[in-house]
């Protein structure tokens, strides 16, 4: 009696297409990730910030001040890109850490302090008509 080999043929025929199928999966996933975008480096920009608080009517000292990056379509109107542009300059609003420093927020270097800027704690200012 011949026995029917029916069964081996159908499994055979099974791991056969499995196979196949995962040959056309394989290709296909790497096909499709050549297609995705590769992340491209994002051009930046200088930034000065403030590194800590700064109390309006301080002179900027370089200590007080980083430089931070920032995607050009996000710097702010008017920052500055170089620390030295701050520096010995009186800023005229008070400024919070990683807040950046505008140049309409600074008086010029050779500008004469506002008076209220030279008074220490507890002093007071008292204008006088001659």
């Amino acid at each position: 009696m011949r026995r029917w080999r029916g069964g081996a043929v159908f499994w055979n025929l099974l791991v056969l297409i499995s196979f196949l199928m995962a040959l056309v999966l394989t290709a296909r996933a790497l096909s499709l990730q050549r297609l995705l975008p590769v992340d491209k480096p994002v051009a930046t920009v200088p930034v000065v910030v403030a590194q800590e608080a700064i109390p309006a009517y301080t002179k900027l000292a370089a200590s007080m001040l980083a430089v931070r990056s920032y995607p050009p379509s996000l710097r702010p109107q008017g920052s500055l890109s170089t620390i030295s542009a701050a520096v010995g300059r009186w800023v005229t609003v008070p400024l919070q850490p990683g807040e950046p420093v505008l140049s309409a927020d600074l008086l010029a270097a050779s500008a004469t302090p506002i008076p209220a800027a030279l008074l220490q704690p507890g002093e007071v200012a008292v204008s006088v008509q001659l």
